[in-house]
């Protein structure tokens, strides 16, 4: 396969990518010849010319709508952090890729897991609709309590109701390690930029 054929540019939004089915139909060995990548800042750079404006060393891809960044290759996008996978590791990866620190731009190796969906779930940033500021905790207006939950592989459970938020705090701090969640998980992060 031709570069010139690998690197075709993106000219439509037409194909959004689907996070249900993420494409990994293209080899590491092609990857590697379009794409040069900085483990240290985890920027991904194009190790070819694409076009006039965009030269071999310039950075690759921009961002998706989902706060991820893709890249656009034969008509069709990729994911950075996905691309970065496939680099490091020579395979695509096998699950969902977790961004560690909960930075969606962050595509250092090191802050990449593949991981079940469900351990993605476990490592979730602080909602922006959390009223009480802790994750799993809200007031139970009916019994004027604070109320710790949990969901645990699609169904929520109930783990007690409290006069005190600290009880209710210490609960679910505690189901979290019973249940495997992240460290990261509920941690306000940051979402903006790449460290």
């Amino acid at each position: 396969m031709k570069n010139a054929d690998k690197i075709k540019s993106i000219t439509s939004d037409a194909q959004e990518y689907s996070q249900t089915s993420p494409r990994n139909d293209i080899s590491a060995e092609d990857i590697r010849e379009l794409f040069d990548y900085d483990a240290e800042t985890g920027v991904l750079y194009w190790a070819v010319d694409r076009s006039i404006k965009t030269r071999a060393g310039d950075v690759a891809g921009g961002d998706h709508n989902q706060g991820y960044l893709r890249v656009g290759v034969n008509y069709n996008r990729y994911l950075i952090h996905r691309i970065v996978w496939l680099l490091c590791h020579g395979d695509w990866p096998k699950y969902a890729i977790d961004h560690i620190d909960g930075n969606k731009k962050n595509n250092r190796i090191s802050n990449l897991r593949d991981c079940s969906q469900q351990d993605n779930l476990r490592n979730q940033g602080f909602r922006t609709n959390n009223t009480s500021g802790i994750i799993g905790v809200s007031w139970a207006k009916a019994e004027s309590k604070w109320r710790a939950v949990i969901t645990i592989d699609g169904r929520t459970k109930v783990l007690g109701r409290f006069i005190d938020i600290k009880d209710a705090e210490k609960c679910r701090l505690k189901a979290n390690a019973v249940y495997g969640f992240h460290k990261n998980h509920g941690s306000r992060k940051c979402y903006s930029k790449a460290q």
